[in-house]
Formats: C-alpha cells, structure tokens, sequence
C-alpha cells in the first residue's frame, strides 16, 4: 500500500465504486474500511478518524468513506487477495 498526508477530517473518497465489506476498527490498521470492485479488487483505507459507510453499503467512485484522522491515510489496492502497488492503477 502507500501512505497519502491528509489533513485531519480531511474526507476520504472512494478510488472506485463497489460494495462496503469491511468497517470496523481492525488493529494495527485503525479505523478501516474495505471496498469490493468485483472481479477480485478490493481497496482498503486504514487510519481513520471516523467511518460514514457500514459493511453492505454501496459506494460510488469519490463517495465519502468517512474523515482523515492524525495519521497518514493508508491505501491498499489487493487483487484475489494479494497486495499489489496501487500506484500502477491510480491516475
């Protein structure tokens, strides 16, 4: 994944649209939210500060995921489940 500098309640946005799968407080990651893209995509933006989807949400691509907290936001991009550099697919 890649950290991006975020203002703190910064709104975080979607990269794409797809499903709400996971929105929780998970560990080492804070709080996170996962998105389904179908075919195997899922992203995932860790280091919160407050989640506004829940898990079966559907999200459009720029739709609000929730804020930026203190931390830097954290991206993953992962395909069939494996971590792959999101810099690849991202304008």
């Amino acid at each position: 994944g890649v950290d991006y500098a975020c203002e703190p309640g910064e709104t975080v946005a979607a990269a794409a649209a797809g499903t709400v799968i996971a929105a929780f407080e998970r560990g080492g990651y804070g709080l996170f939210v996962e998105i389904d893209h179908g075919e195997g995509f899922t992203t995932r933006y860790a280091g919160l500060g407050a989640i506004a989807v829940a898990p079966g949400d559907a999200v459009e691509a720029g739709g609000a995921l929730g804020t930026a907290g203190e931390a830097d936001l954290h991206f993953e991009l992962r395909i069939d489940g494996r971590a792959c550099n999101p810099r690849y697919y991202l304008d």
